[in-house]
């Protein structure tokens, strides 16, 4: 049986504020197993804690280290590369976030900054979108929390993600993001030394292909597509990013843990 699950949220686990039938049930026999389960999310827009607050109040057991975020690999990777001063679009708590590690420019001044930071911005506005073109036209490397084009709601509808809003900056000045979020596998591999299980026992659920099942594929770990979300098995059918299982909900998942 598998020692850790790493579960991406929306259209995986919830739809907007709503558990998937049968998600509460999943957790209960995976904390009554030992199994570590991380939410690893692409999302941006809010912080950690407001995720805690939104699994818990749906009635899913969890804290701090249950939690691993595009925002937390972004501040991992400008600290690596140690950049301290950048331009941000992103949300108001994508920014306090983004703060405690970075000092941020808010306005356009050449030669200010090191990095064009993008991530899911529910807050976007013009002024944003225009400062980041210009030092994109300045030669600032642009870098990103995650590529999803499109973020799921409720009534099967969909809005704009972080990918849409930085292909809209490419489109205008030809410059591409290094994308960090899934499907980077990185994002897998950091949980795995922190957590010191192997790739061998850590299995990845999901409902994108070309973020959740490639984020599998590139860590090396199994991976596990839903169908409650955005693929469907149409696409799976078609598609070069072959998950190793397929399930109709995560309802299933505890049957496929258990062999049966």
């Amino acid at each position: 049986m598998k020692k850790l699950i790493c579960f991406d949220m929306d259209g995986t686990v919830n739809i907007a504020n709503k558990l998937i039938d049968g998600a509460r049930e999943t957790f209960e026999f995976l904390r009554e197993n030992k199994i570590k389960y991380v939410f690893i999310t692409n999302n941006s827009s809010r912080n950690v804690s407001s995720y805690i607050t939104k699994m818990q109040n749906l009635g899913i057991e969890c804290n701090i280290d249950n939690f691993f975020t595009s925002v937390e690999l972004t501040k991992l990777y400008l600290k690596k590369e140690q950049v301290k001063d950048i331009y941000l679009v992103g949300t108001k708590d994508f920014y306090s976030e983004m703060k405690k590690e970075c000092n941020i420019i808010n306005e356009y001044q050449r030669g200010a900054i090191q990095r064009v930071v993008v991530g899911f911005d529910t807050e976007l506005n013009y002024e944003k979108l225009r400062i980041a073109t210009k030092y994109l036209e300045d030669g600032i490397p642009f870098i990103a929390t995650n590529p999803d084009l499109r973020c799921p709601i409720e009534d099967g509808r969909y809005i704009p993600d972080c990918g849409s809003i930085c292909n809209m900056l490419t489109s205008t000045t030809g410059v591409k993001p290094i994308y960090l979020g899934k499907p980077n596998g990185e994002m897998i591999r950091y949980l795995c030394e922190k957590e010191k299980i192997s790739l061998e026992d850590t299995m990845v659920v999901g409902d994108r292909l070309y973020t959740d099942i490639l984020v599998g594929i590139n860590a090396g770990c199994d991976s596990v597509a839903v169908l409650t979300g955005e693929t469907t098995m149409d696409e799976i059918n078609s598609s070069s990013y072959q998950p190793t299982f397929v399930l109709n909900s995560i309802k299933e998942l505890p049957n496929l843990l258990k062999g049966k």
